[in-house]
């Protein structure tokens, strides 16, 4: 893209959009800040840029300000989004950081003034018109200041060769402007919000130049029930309340062989194996010095020999475990399915009573089986259209820079390691 140069200017902190803030009474406010000045902070080291805490946002008029905007015209070239602030351990407190930026390029111009000293030396020097005529053939420049214009055009007439042109027939060609001095400088915004914050604020908005196209499975109550065999803390089936999660038919699984009832009903669950996942994921707990992640009924009811099961039947439904189902290209067999939260990307017709094409699996969500080769389909109306960071914790350099004028958002206010937290109050 062609970078438009700076016609504009906005703080990148903004109280209220309809009031005026004077420079004074912003610079006033930057300078209650606790930390973080401009050149040089209290650490007495070097400090590039300027923080926005709590102080200077309340002197601003709202200390629960989060947005921040850019400061002039420019483009976004590079961004990193956190998925959740960075941890700091410092024995009995933790603390919080973001290292969530936004850089942005930025043009200035300024017309451009031509050196004095080179004018004069463009200006013609007064001598005869014959020399008058010779300089002009070698730079275009015709001195206008002769004494007597009627004799000195006559005598240029006579003495020039019959195929030049007279010094009254030229023309003196307009000066072509010059290109206006450029500067190219470069605004970073840091310690910016993480997902979390938007997954927690929904109605906050995201910034434009995030990915547009991701889509989120958030209707539960339209979510349908996972159709397989209860995975369970205990080896017992008299009760409900010890139910982890449903194992839906066709997910295989690792078992501890050594690990079972004695009438060999119960077999303990070691893991998943790899590329199947369960509606909610399932934790390792320790159990007699073994990691297991739950217990599940053997349907033989006769000893096993092969620590690899595939799920075969089906058991009671579980409210919890629900997610929406991928079915395959007929949209009829159910092939997988997927957590609420899980963030896709899509194709097809996007409208309610519709299904629409399955593109990728983004983030925070697995497919319970592997999905396989070919089109796959899921339910439309168990999605929601939202913004978000192309990654997380990476630094996303764009493949074509992002357009951005004044006062376009670019993130919220962040962690900046400056709360501490009492691991005892966690």
């Amino acid at each position: 893209m062609t970078l438009i140069p700076i016609k504009k200017w906005k703080y990148p902190v903004i109280i209220n959009q309809q009031k005026q803030l004077s420079t004074n009474g912003y610079y006033t406010a930057l300078m209650s800040a606790s930390n973080g000045f401009y050149p040089v902070s209290v650490n007495k080291q070097v400090h590039g840029g300027i923080h926005f805490d709590e102080k200077v946002l309340g002197k601003l008029g709202d200390p629960k300000i989060r947005k921040v905007h850019c400061i002039a015209t420019g483009e976004v070239i590079a961004y990193r989004v956190n998925d959740y602030y960075q941890k700091v351990d410092y024995g009995e407190k933790i603390d919080f950081f973001s290292t969530g930026f936004v850089l942005v390029r930025h043009l200035l111009e300024m017309e451009r003034i031509e050196d004095v000293a080179q004018a004069k030396s463009n200006l013609p020097t007064n001598n005869s018109a014959a020399q008058t005529s010779e300089t002009t053939a070698d730079s275009t420049q015709l001195s206008s200041t002769t004494t007597n214009p009627t004799t000195e055009t006559a005598k240029a007439n006579t003495s020039a060769p019959p195929n030049e042109p007279s010094t009254s027939e030229i023309i003196t060609p307009k000066k072509e402007k010059q290109p206006g001095h450029r500067l190219y400088f470069y605004s970073l915004y840091m310690h910016l919000a993480d997902t979390q914050y938007y997954h927690d604020n929904p109605k906050e908005p995201a910034p434009a130049f995030w990915e547009q196209d991701i889509y989120r499975i958030k209707h539960k109550d339209k979510l349908d029930y996972v159709e397989g065999l209860n995975i369970r803390g205990t080896p017992d089936s008299s009760t409900s309340t010890n139910i982890l999660a449903v194992l839906q038919t066709g997910t295989k699984v690792n078992l501890n062989l050594d690990l079972h009832e004695k009438d060999y009903k119960w077999y303990a669950v070691t893991s998943l194996e790899e590329g199947y996942f369960s509606i909610p994921e399932l934790k390792p707990v320790d159990y007699k010095g073994n990691k297991i992640i739950g217990w599940i009924y053997n349907q033989t009811k006769k000893p096993l020999t092969d620590p690899i099961v595939e799920i075969t039947g089906k058991d009671s439904k579980l409210a919890k475990s629900k997610g929406l189902r991928v079915r395959d290209k007929d949209k009829k067999n159910i092939i997988s399915m997927l957590p609420e939260g899980t963030q896709i990307k899509i194709s097809g017709t996007k409208k309610p009573k519709n299904f629409v094409e399955l593109i990728e699996v983004i983030r925070d969500g697995n497919p319970t089986i592997p999905l396989p080769a070919g089109k796959k389909y899921v339910y439309f109306d168990c999605l929601e259209n939202i913004i978000r960071g192309k990654k997380y914790n990476e630094v996303v350099v764009l493949d074509k820079p992002f357009p951005i004028v004044a006062g376009d958002l670019v993130g919220h206010i962040g962690h900046n390691q400056d709360k501490a937290i009492d691991k005892k109050k966690r």
